[in-house]
């Protein structure tokens, strides 16, 4: 063991120095020091269909939700299957709580240090993934699984991560069409004992409708760290977007504040859909919050603000009009009843977050024949406890 965190302490130094597209190189070769052979890097693609390796040589394509593999990324756990007198170990990688993907690497079965290695292997390669994609696009070339549109590029880099996870609660977002969306966005942040939420909707498509989302989202981020309640937020919002775009163009809005001590859930809803609520006896309801103009319309009036005191183990999805209003091939919107009965089902299946609304996504594409006719946004917050 004292051997194989010496190994991993010359890691951490080689690193620093080591060219982006020459990392799963590095993780392969640190990987044999401790015995594991056949060691590689497989990224979750942008639509989160497949695990993609990041050096692709001979691999393919790993299906997440039909391979072992995807297994260990669903899970957030390791998974191994036989490899003739050894075993291939498939271990999550992290960054924090947001899945990356998976690391692969065949062991001996009886290696328990090569199997420690691994996990700290699988955990160090998350790190370096992140670090070095601040100043290459290897790692973005190698999550893609077809062309990306300008706006789309544009909202990516725009996100936070995914997926976050305390003790306290847990926050889960996905955007469709991944590789087209415009004018869909979320934000979120964890401060001492406070969750910050919010999803926006901007009017139109394409780059107009990205370009009116970073601004909102620019605008929600600066008010929140000027320390601006939900009622001052919202303002900034609607008098940026105005001055910025005029007075006929808007994006919807719902912004939310949640009090982790207490589970108190603040929401300030600008023309947005109202959110849905599933408690821990699995009951799925709208939450009943009077809307507000959308932003960007000028001032009406002090919003309505509604208040929600949450149980532990309560899940809220917010989402964007594109998830009901969309339409399938028969010409059916997808409803909110639907949304309400899918959000029930996947939350009965006792899944994270970030597989709650993976698998939320993925059904609503696949019922829809694979295409959306507008953005369709998704953010679920699972308040844990007070802990």
């Amino acid at each position: 063991m004292v051997a194989a965190a010496e190994v991993l302490a010359d890691v951490l130094e080689t690193y620093h120095s080591t060219p982006p597209e020459e990392l799963g190189v590095l993780v392969t070769r640190v990987a044999e020091l401790a015995g594991a052979a056949d060691c590689a890097l497989f990224l979750q693609d942008y639509a989160q269909e497949v695990l993609l390796p990041l050096e692709p040589g001979d691999e393919h394509p790993l299906p997440i939700d039909a391979s072992v593999a995807g297994e260990a990324f669903i899970a957030d756990e390791d998974r191994e299957e036989p490899q003739g007198d050894r075993v291939r170990l498939w271990v999550p990688m992290l960054d924090g709580t947001d899945r990356m993907g998976v690391l692969r690497a065949t062991v001996d079965p009886s290696d328990a240090a090569a199997r420690w290695f691994c996990r700290r292997l699988a955990a160090l390669a998350a790190l370096f993934l992140v670090s070095k994609g601040e100043n290459s696009d290897h790692f973005f070339l190698a999550r893609r699984r077809r062309p990306m549109s300008l706006p789309a590029e544009m909202q990516w880099h725009l996100l936070p991560a995914l997926t976050v996870a305390t003790p306290r609660v847990a926050i889960a977002g996905v955007l469709e069409p991944a590789y087209a969306v415009g004018g869909d966005a979320f934000d979120y942040a964890i401060n001492g004992d406070v969750a910050h939420v919010a999803i926006v909707d901007s009017m139109g498509h394409g780059l107009d409708a990205s370009e009116m989302a970073a601004v909102a989202i620019g605008s929600y981020r600066h008010s929140r760290r000027q320390r601006y309640g939900l009622v001052d937020t919202h303002r900034a919002l609607d008098g940026v977007l105005s001055r910025q775009f005029g007075d006929d163009r808007f994006a919807t809005a719902q912004l939310a504040e949640l009090h982790l001590p207490t589970g108190e859930l603040r929401l300030l809803n600008a023309g947005h859909p109202a959110p849905l609520h599933v408690g821990p006896d699995g009951s799925s309801r709208a939450v009943p919050c009077s809307p507000a103009l959308p932003v960007g319309l000028g001032p009406d009036g002090p919003p309505p603000i509604t208040t929600l005191a949450l149980e532990p183990g309560d899940r809220v999805l917010f989402f964007s009009d594109g998830v009901v209003e969309n339409r399938r091939p028969e010409g059916e919107p997808f409803g909110e009843e639907r949304l309400r009965e899918a959000f029930a089902r996947e939350c009965a299946a006792g899944r994270t977050a970030s597989e709650t609304v993976r698998r939320l996504s993925r059904s609503f594409l696949e019922l829809h024949g694979g295409q959306t006719r507008d953005d369709a946004t998704w953010v679920l917050v699972e308040w844990r406890g007070p802990a």
